[in-house]
């Protein structure tokens, strides 16, 4: 077995400023050969299987030689950190070897998510670069099959405890006693942590490589603070990519508390587009008038108290309402949990590039409330939340819950706090929104926080947090050799463009910005191109390719693939609809849900995608756009307007319970993968069927 040493001294004291410390040397157990995606899942011809081939992202044919993995034995505390000198902990890597001694890393969001779903990606680059560049991921520290931090002693991740893998209010106090036992220093676990396995990794075994990086959401924080940390004497990094920026330091910062506030201002900004777009706006006639009031309406209609009426610029008029009561209130109020519970479903979709097209037909046919909409909109949330069930258990057990709240709650998250009540009614007077109010009891376990909002929440004795070390919130800087290229969606609601720019603006050195203005989250799973020879891939992709290619030459890079990406349509194209078989195709809006498939078959619309587009990969529609990019040492962007500002609706009352059933439902915010709206759809009803919803509003 293939054992490679050094000191971590050497690699990370001297040239980066750190505390000279003695401590464990780094080793690679080997590397060993491993299939190039770790989870396979059997043929079937269920309608699981459809949306499950509908997401996966590219049509890449299988790597040759397959792929190399192994573990690296680093320190628990790097030098500096913390003051752990001779535990170790493993942090998993995993390579598609090219023929030349280039290296692009691929790093995945979360935090809390392994690296498996930046396989597809990983796969796609590797062809793209003609099997030239070595294609690296690494499972964040605490995560999949590097040391996943888990409460094996506290027995509370199990799936026949209270709460399965979740843990729940109740056993997290004995969880993170568990793991402060185990591991003492919660800052191991840091953002700065992470970075450093990077930079101890690549001046082990690639100095005499020219390396390139790429991070997607929080993958973005993590190579930003890798640029914090990385030494001087690195030179052989030439290239960063930011895809969907977390900002390391700049005017806006983006906390995690905010985020039912992001997701409903870029929510409007959808909700403005079908609004002009004349098809998706006839689909709501007078008195509506438009999609927002047709929400605002089921909301206010199907709430236990039928909501106070509106007093701001998007009021409703007495004469509107939910039109839809006898067939449709029942549904929402059982089934839905209700308007908080349609808004988190709503939410959900407004995540996918695909799934997203689904929100003006969920509003359209439960405003409308026929029973025939009513067995459409079962049909429809059926098998969405179906698809999960079965395989998202193999992925989901790689993640880690603790490292998430860890992060998020040291890093991410404002102290002092927003208060409970100001989180909750952010959550209530939004059009959209997760409900980030369900975090608030974990924040006050995890910090605790001795704020009086967390009297009912706080467990004395215990925390898992760290204070900010002082790599945290330093201006990014790219080094001489290198540059950084930023793009992001302009309807991204998870990291929303507004805080790319404030990062990009911030950012000093050579630096590009490229923006795709419908597009969500996760550029290169998202920018599907409107005519491609070959196998279908992204402008993304294309993008980073040739970043790669070009050395990090910002002036030399190929943006061609810009104005040709799918523009954004409200007719819902063929490939979505085969995702719901018994809808006749072409009428998710008002068609009837079939009795077979054999009457589907018999009555189908010819396809309205190109020809190239397969049910191997999703259907996304992104932007069009007009808009050229200029580059130079200042970097240019490519804009979407402003973001609307979201009117105020009506005051929340206690947030008790609505917190405590919220608990859960972000537990990974910041995927990329294709099919995250579905994962989040699947919380939201796990939490129906085992904590209902139960309101207190006067």
């Amino acid at each position: 077995m293939l054992v490679l040493q050094t000191s971590l001294v050497a690699v990370l004291t001297a040239a980066s400023g750190l505390a000279t410390a003695v401590g464990p040397s780094i080793t690679l157990n080997g590397w060993f050969s491993c299939t190039e995606e770790t989870f396979w899942h059997p043929p079937s011809s269920s309608n699981r299987r459809r949306l499950h081939e509908a997401a996966a992202p590219f049509g890449s044919p299988p790597v040759p030689d397959g792929a190399q993995c192994g573990q690296y034995s680093v320190p628990l505390c790097h030098p500096g950190v913390c003051n752990s000198t001779d535990d170790t902990i493993q942090v998993f890597v995993k390579r598609l070897v090219g023929s030349t001694s280039k290296v692009l890393w691929v790093l995945q969001g979360g935090p809390g998510a392994s690296s498996v779903n930046m396989e597809p990606v990983m796969i796609e680059l590797f062809h793209q670069l003609n099997e030239q560049v070595t294609i690296m991921t690494m499972d964040h520290r605490g995560t999949g099959r590097s040391t996943r931090l888990e409460c094996v002693a506290a027995q509370a991740m199990e799936s026949g405890s209270p709460s399965g893998r979740n843990v729940n209010d109740d056993e997290l106090p004995n969880c993170l006693r568990d793991i402060h036992t185990r591991y003492g220093h919660p800052e191991a676990f840091s953002v700065t942590s992470a970075a450093l396995d990077l930079v101890a990794v690549i001046e082990l075994d690639q100095r005499d490589q020219e390396v390139f990086l790429y991070g997607v959401s929080y993958g973005t924080l993590w190579l930003e603070r890798f640029v914090a940390v990385q030494p001087p004497t690195m030179t052989n990094v030439h290239g960063f990519v930011l895809d969907g920026v977390v900002p390391h330091h700049g005017t806006r910062r983006l906390y995690m508390h905010d985020w039912d506030t992001n997701m409903d201002s870029v929510g409007r900004e959808f909700l403005a587009l079908c609004d002009a777009d004349s098809f998706c706006q006839s689909q709501f006639p007078p008195p509506s008038s438009s999609i927002a009031q047709s929400m605002q309406a089921l909301y206010r209609d199907t709430h236990p108290s039928a909501y106070v009426e509106y007093n701001n610029d998007m009021s409703i008029s007495v004469g509107v309402s939910f039109r839809g009561w006898v067939v449709c209130r029942a549904y929402i109020k059982d089934m839905l949990d209700g308007p908080y519970g349609l808004k988190v479903v709503l939410s959900v979709l407004l995540t996918h590039s695909s799934l997203r097209l689904l929100i003006p037909v969920l509003v359209h046919r439960l405003h409308r409330g026929t029973p025939g909409d009513l067995d459409v909109v079962t049909y429809m949330l059926d098998i969405l939340s179906d698809l999960w069930t079965g395989h998202d258990d193999e992925s989901l057990s790689y993640d880690s819950d603790l490292l998430y709240s860890t992060v998020v709650f040291s890093e991410l998250w404002q102290h002092p706090t927003p208060s409970e009540a100001s989180l909750l009614n952010t959550f209530v007077r939004g059009l959209f929104g997760y409900g980030v109010v369900g975090m608030f009891p974990s924040y006050c376990v995890y910090t605790n926080d001795p704020t009086p909002d967390c009297d009912a929440h706080r467990a004395n004795d215990v925390s898992f947090t760290y204070a900010l070390d002082r790599y945290a919130n330093q201006p990014v800087v790219a080094p001489t050799e290198a540059s950084i290229l930023v793009l992001n969606g302009g309807l991204d609601p998870q990291t929303p463009l507004a805080y790319a720019q404030a990062q990009f603006d911030a950012i000093q050195g050579a630096k590009k910005l490229i923006v795709f203005p419908t597009a969500p989250h996760a550029i290169t799973y998202v920018t599907w191109l409107q005519e491609q020879q070959g196998p279908p891939t992204t402008c993304g992709v294309l993008l980073v390719t040739s970043y790669v290619q070009v050395g990090g030459n910002l002036d030399a890079l190929d943006t061609s693939c810009v104005a040709k990406t799918r523009p954004m349509t409200f007719r819902i194209p063929q490939q979505l609809g085969h995702v719901f078989p018994l809808v006749l195709d072409g009428q998710l809006f008002d068609g009837p849900l079939a009795t077979s498939t054999t009457e589907v078959a018999a009555t189908a619309s010819p396809s309205s995608l190109p020809p190239q587009t397969t049910l191997e990969q999703p259907t996304t529609l992104p932007p069009s756009t007009a808009a050229t990019t200029t580059t130079n040492k200042e970097g240019a962007g490519v804009v979407l307007g402003n973001t609307p500002t979201a009117a105020p609706l009506p005051p929340p009352s206690s947030s008790t319970n609505m917190a405590e059933s919220m608990v859960g439902l972000l537990g990974c915010l910041l995927v990329v993968t294709g099919i995250v709206a579905v994962k989040y759809f699947v919380e939201a009803k796990r939490l129906r069927r085992h904590m209902p919803l139960e309101e207190d509003v006067a």
